[in-house]
């Protein structure tokens, strides 16, 4: 996710990466195994980070009775979900997350993150195999232009009422979308704009690559610009 992103930016800016324009391969070793991501170079700089995902896996679908108490939990009406057409899902692209679809964007916009059943939503996510409330709700509507979908995530588990860019979260979604047809595939790679941290004023666009089809899709890739905002110095 966006973590990464940064990392691997700050240890381009610290020189421990040789850079080479227009574009160098790096790898990292995370919790999930060997991750490559791609740094977009100009005049010795990164301007973009391009981080690999592994293929998405597709688990528990939330039950008729499950997505009820799960729009309870976010205190919206059924309906809001139920409506879609589409079932709340877990899935992963490294870290699993339950994936929850609204038929507005004024219902998502209307979700208080600081009000959200816990304990509801904890129960709930144990039932789906899912460790710790990791929930991203969207809406087909968008705010922004050049937007394919609208996301909040929330993490309350974590101490995260709300975050307002998830990598991880945006690589899943992508699959989502991509699997259930609520965007239309372009194989070989279908692109997919993401619009999130709107409801914090913290507005931020991720730019999802899924390579493959409808049936099989083989890679996800999630690109990422980094801004720095302040430097520090520990001292021990």
């Amino acid at each position: 996710g966006h973590p990464l992103v940064g990392t691997h930016w700050v240890l381009a800016a610290l020189g421990r990466v040789s850079l080479r324009e227009p574009m160098t391969e790096v790898t990292f070793e995370l919790g999930v195994g060997l991750r490559k991501a791609t740094l977009h170079v100009a005049g010795n700089s990164v301007t973009q980070v391009v981080t690999d995902h592994q293929p998405p896996q597709f688990l528990a679908t939330a039950s008729s009775e499950q997505t009820e108490r799960l729009a309870a939990a976010l205190h919206l009406p059924a309906a809001a979900i139920v409506e879609t057409g589409k079932p709340p899902q877990v899935v992963s692209t490294g870290y699993r997350q339950l994936f929850a679809p609204v038929r507005s964007l004024a219902e998502v916009a209307a979700i208080n993150a600081t009000g959200l059943d816990v304990p509801a939503l904890i129960d709930l996510c144990n039932e789906l195999d899912l460790p710790g409330p990791d929930i991203a709700v969207f809406s087909m509507e968008t705010s922004l232009p050049g937007r394919d979908v609208h996301m909040r995530f929330f993490a309350p588990h974590q101490g995260i009422p709300e975050d307002p860019a998830t990598g991880s979260a945006s690589g899943g979604l992508a699959s989502y979308l991509v699997h259930h047809g609520l965007v239309p595939a372009t194989p070989p790679m279908t692109t997919i704009h993401t619009e999130q941290g709107i409801e914090m004023n913290r507005p931020s666009k991720v730019t999802v690559l899924v390579e493959g089809t409808v049936q099989q899709i083989d890679m996800v890739r999630v690109t990422g610009d980094v801004v720095q905002v302040m430097t520090g110095e520990f001292r021990w």
